[in-house]
């Protein structure tokens, strides 16, 4: 993993967690280390994007770089997945992506997150006293839905730079998390951060417009909801236990179906 500047590469944490159990039971020996590599082994780079050139370069030819962005074109991409294009195999989390990656002539797979049983960790609150709960940058579009969620009554929490244990009590007593995408350049669904609710059960209500770029299996698990539905969306969500618990399990389904030992292996056999 490469820490680099940004305190969102910590958003990678749990996908990483996922993969590290998925290898270590298809029975690969695996190190996680950070701004570090291994000449003997196969390394799997997690947030290429923030490598110096002088660092990639020195990367051995069997390095993989697995991808969690959203790429917007290929002549926007950093000078490092220019880089890696050319010289590396390339993991992409969504087939949104495919596109760039085929105009470079890069040996790209669509690996996509899967589901390790560690992840399901986060306990249910005896006392769920948040009605929505929202983390990550403030973007616009966020913001604006969280201030019509407080104006409608709801007892509505956003955080960012939130991560780990902190952030976990905060899902823990949250009826229900809004997901808006902060990107809208490519508009790929943010099943990253989704799938590890899903993990934990949680209901979850986004704001999709039908240009997103979200699989079938994790539209099906989820609350889809327009802008103008939203608010509406929630209040009937958190004021309805069967239907909150209706979203919770075909959620909870739609992410374990996803198991990652298979998908690792096909991308690995590849």
């Amino acid at each position: 993993m490469c820490e680099g500047r940004a305190y969102g590469l910590h958003a990678y944490q749990e996908v990483i967690e996922s993969v590290v159990w998925g290898l270590r039971e298809l029975g690969h020996t695996v190190e996680l280390g950070v701004d570090t590599f291994s000449e003997s082994a196969t390394n799997i780079i997690f947030g290429a994007q923030m490598l110096e050139m002088d660092v990639v370069s020195k990367l051995p030819p069997s390095t993989i770089v697995y991808n969690f962005e959203q790429i917007r074109g290929a002549t926007l991409l950093k000078p490092a997945l220019m880089h890696a294009a050319a010289n590396f195999k390339i993991w992409d989390y969504s087939e949104g992506n495919a596109d760039v990656w085929r105009k470079l002539n890069a040996d790209c797979r669509i690996v996509p997150v899967g589901y390790a049983e560690p992840l399901t960790r986060i306990p249910k609150a005896p006392v769920q006293d948040i009605d929505v709960l929202m983390y990550g940058a403030p973007g616009t579009d966020r913001m604006d839905a969280f201030h019509h969620l407080c104006h409608s009554g709801l007892k509505s929490v956003f955080v960012c730079g939130l991560y780990g244990k902190a952030r976990d009590e905060l899902i823990a007593r949250s009826k229900l998390i809004v997901n808006i995408n902060l990107y809208t350049a490519k508009k790929i669904f943010e099943v990253v951060r989704v799938s590890y609710l899903l993990a934990n059960r949680k209901a979850v209500v986004a704001d999709i417009d039908p240009e997103t770029i979200i699989e079938e299996d994790i539209r099906a698990g989820i609350c889809v909801a327009s802008p103008s539905m939203l608010v509406q969306e929630c209040h009937n969500i958190v004021f309805n236990d069967t239907r909150r618990q209706a979203i919770e399990e075909a959620g909870f389904e739609a992410i374990r179906s996803r198991d990652i030992r298979p998908i690792l292996e096909a991308a690995l056999a590849g």
